[in-house]
């Protein structure tokens, strides 16, 4: 419900705290556009980070856009 209101109103989504593939997934499922947690990386120094961020792939499957309810 939440993240439907968000695109009602034109907001961007992003989930805090995602610890599991299972929580990832289900972010993905109801159409979270950005999220950060354990899951994906613990907290990193700035030039850590950035090099992080050049080797990361997805390993969740395409986004597809939810249809309006």
């Amino acid at each position: 419900m939440i993240t439907q209101l968000a695109y009602a109103v034109g907001c961007d989504i992003v989930a805090e705290g995602i610890g599991t593939a299972e929580q990832a997934a289900y972010l993905h499922s109801i159409g979270c556009e950005a999220a950060q947690g354990d899951y994906y990386a613990r907290p990193l120094p700035a030039n850590v980070f950035v090099a992080w961020c050049k080797d990361w792939t997805s390993q969740l499957p395409p986004h597809t856009a939810l249809e309006p309810a």
